[in-house]
């Protein structure tokens, strides 16, 4: 099993990234008009992610006290991956919903239909991927809560 600490660091990263982007996110879908469905997927699919992750982080404050056998059937190398693939998958989204240049002067970014509709495909493709790392994180957990 990897270290506790850093998987622990990882996950609170990975929780604050996805908390920013379901801000923008949330902001968007409620206060936009004519909100495409699949921004409203890309929603619910951010916000499963949080949840999932901080089940993890849960499980991290108890996986001292789990039984080494089942501890041992997740592999390090499996968790390096999931976590390094869900960092860039935030990443990503991050990068296209939450740009750094969200505030310049007077002028704050916001999303509209249109903004969307010009990055529908990259996001669809970086929330599926991340359902893909969520779903995998959800095996994981399960094992361990077995």
């Amino acid at each position: 099993m990897a270290d506790p600490l850093s998987i622990a660091a990882s996950v609170v990263g990975l929780v604050t990234v996805a908390g920013k982007i379901s801000a923008a996110m949330t902001s968007f879908v409620l206060g936009a008009a004519d909100v495409p469905e699949s921004a409203r997927a890309a929603l619910a699919a951010i916000d499963a992610m949080r949840l999932t992750l901080a089940s993890v982080r849960q499980l991290m404050t108890k996986l001292s006290k789990m039984p080494r056998e089942r501890k041992e059937m997740i592999h390090v190398t499996h968790l390096v991956v999931l976590f390094r693939e869900a960092i860039l998958s935030l990443s990503e989204l991050e990068a296209i919903i939450c740009p750094a240049s969200a505030s310049v002067g007077d002028t704050t970014w916001t999303w509209d239909a249109v903004k969307w509709l010009l990055q529908e495909k990259r996001i669809t493709a970086a929330v599926q991927r991340l359902e893909s790392h969520r779903t995998s994180l959800s095996v994981m957990l399960n094992i361990l809560q077995w």
